[in-house]
């Protein structure tokens, strides 16, 4: 039986990035979205023209840059322990 902690061969080790990099992708995409939302390149919400939504959104989008740049390390570390 093998630990919590220990990777089978039917699933993917603990801690792998996949949830970060969906997780971060989404952010990309959904700060991208409130950006133009704010900047009113995008309309048909009450977001739109709101330099709120255009900060928020900014924000977002460098959370999924973090959020990325964390799977991208974890994967290359996850590399040189197997």
């Amino acid at each position: 039986m093998t630990r919590p902690d220990e990777a089978s061969p039917t699933r993917a080790p603990v801690g792998a990035p996949w949830g970060r990099v969906l997780a971060g992708v989404l952010c990309l995409l959904m700060g991208s979205v409130w950006i133009a939302q704010g900047t009113g390149h995008l309309s048909g919400s009450f977001m739109t023209g709101e330099t709120q939504w255009t900060v928020i959104g900014a924000l977002v989008v460098v959370a999924g840059i973090a959020l990325l740049a964390w799977a991208a390390r974890a994967a290359k570390r996850n590399q040189r322990t197997r």
